[in-house]
């Protein structure tokens, strides 16, 4: 209490509970009276709970409240309002970049055609110029839409019985050409499938593949060797098998710092060696969210002029053998 005698408001913590502050505001004045003893005079105690202004004042001074961190929840999200507008910004250049390249070429061959109309050689050459041009687009486009979906969880796979035998064929069939075009060897390993006959979403996992193995006879030079080896190991739960894919090639390779962004949409190796090669940046990904929907795994290692080893690893359900199985289209 004060030794002068004035009135005044004294503050008095009476009682502290969890998240709440009871204070005790004293009003009234001091005198020494006849004992020469400071007292306190004509008082009146209000007993009131400020817990919530006590609170407020703490927030705003930026100090930490338990159970309440109002500051740490409001700055984390917006680092992550600000981390989704730079990925969107990203994304937008990213794509605007890749889409203007073929539709450049698209525009500036129509243009070329209209010139030689009466060429019969020059248009063939145009057109075949365009259809790659074309193709290209509907590729990108393709794979924009396909990550779109991924990524907003409406995507959904649909399961449905098959044999893995089959889609390893028709993989093969894709890829052996694409080889023999470049001059490549490609061969294919299937041992050990205790259960050929799976539950699972074929059309993805042909998707998965055929994107690994695009990639290897896209960054392997004419001469390259290329392979896949399938197997399947015992699943450590009733009913699955575990599936095993390796892919490998001796190709140009990958950095060790490219690695560690193989995954992330639109990034590619920049050098001297890929610079010349078309891409969109979204194959990896999309195998990378195709493969982790499907409850699988996939590991990559690669050496900058030696190759890359891309390992696949996915559960599918067994099938009984009464089950109807779809004969392949």
């Amino acid at each position: 209490v004060r030794s002068s005698a004035a009135s005044d408001v004294y503050k008095r913590q009476v009682r502290e509970y969890p998240y709440k502050n009871i204070f005790a505001h004293v009003v009234g004045y001091t005198d020494k009276g006849k004992t020469g003893i400071e007292e306190l005079e004509n008082y009146q105690l209000i007993h009131s709970d400020i817990s919530d202004r006590e609170k407020l004042d703490h927030e705003l001074a930026g100090e930490k409240n338990p159970g309440n961190d109002v500051y740490t929840t409001l700055d984390t999200s917006l680092q992550q309002a600000e981390s989704a507008s730079l990925a969107k910004t990203t994304f937008l250049s990213n794509v605007s970049h890749d889409i203007r390249t073929p539709m450049n070429a698209i525009v500036g061959l129509a243009s070329l055609m209209e010139n030689d109309l009466q060429n019969p050689g020059k248009l063939q050459g145009y057109i075949d110029k365009l259809k790659t041009a074309s193709w290209h687009l509907l590729n990108l486009i393709n794979e924009i839409l396909d990550m779109s979906k991924i990524e907003s969880g409406k995507d959904t796979l649909n399961i449905q019985p098959f044999r893995m035998a089959e889609q390893i064929a028709q993989v093969d069939s894709v890829i052996r050409q694409q080889a023999v075009l470049r001059d490549q060897q490609f061969t294919v390993q299937v041992h050990d499938l205790l259960h050929e006959n799976v539950e699972g979403d074929a059309t993805r996992l042909r998707q998965v593949l055929l994107n690994i193995l695009s990639n290897a006879v896209k960054f392997t030079p004419p001469g390259g060797h290329i392979g896949i080896d399938v197997s399947e190991s015992p699943s450590p739960f009733a009913g699955y098998g575990c599936y095993r894919l390796v892919f490998s090639d001796d190709g140009i390779g990958m950095s060790k710092e490219y690695l560690k962004k193989i995954f992330v949409p639109f990034e590619r190796e920049d050098n001297s060696m890929t610079s010349k090669i078309s891409g969109t940046g979204l194959g990896m990904p999309i195998v990378k969210n195709l493969v982790t929907q499907m409850s699988g795994q996939i590991n990559v290692d690669s050496e900058l002029g030696v190759g890359s080893t891309f390992t696949v690893t996915v559960p599918f359900t067994v099938v009984r053998e009464e089950k109807n199985i779809p004969e392949p289209k």
